[in-house]
């Protein structure tokens, strides 16, 4: 199993960084990413519990559902389908106050079937997915602390 963890500090309030985080949407502002969208709302907000968001980025497509929304804490995702095929444990993304921003934590938990190329191809797929969650983290800044 391959556990990969970004951090970052934004300079913008926890609310405010959640919420872009959680619109899949704001994601084609990186390199990485072509297209992202909303294909379900979930219950109670449009990115709430068992919300569909398929993202397309480059070299592979997800189709991921919401598993847990606590504005403007904590959301938690599944990949339920992807190419290439990867058995996805879950992911997450915890919003922590700290001075004048926010403290993120981004985490997944995934393992690619041997059909895939096992633990060998997931271990070189690591720093890929590592960066396009570090560029999206870089977009979210960007788009909120413009001055």
């Amino acid at each position: 199993m391959t556990r990969l963890t970004v951090e970052r500090r934004i300079a913008a309030p926890p609310a405010a960084v959640f919420d872009w985080l959680t619109d899949v949407s704001n994601y084609v502002q990186t390199r990485t990413v072509i297209r992202a969208r909303r294909t379900k709302d979930g219950e109670g907000a449009l990115y709430g519990v068992g919300a569909i968001r398929e993202i397309t980025a480059v070299g592979a497509w997800f189709r991921e559902s919401i598993t847990h929304y606590d504005r403007p804490n904590e959301f938690r995702y599944l990949i339920v389908e992807s190419i290439p095929a990867i058995e996805h444990r879950g992911g997450s993304v915890q919003l922590t106050p700290f001075e004048n921003g926010t403290h993120v934590t981004w985490t997944t938990e995934y393992e690619l079937p041997l059909r895939s190329g096992g633990a060998l191809l997931a271990a070189a797929i690591a720093p890929i997915l590592e960066r396009s969650f570090r560029s999206i983290l870089a977009a979210a800044d960007r788009s909120l602390t413009r001055r």
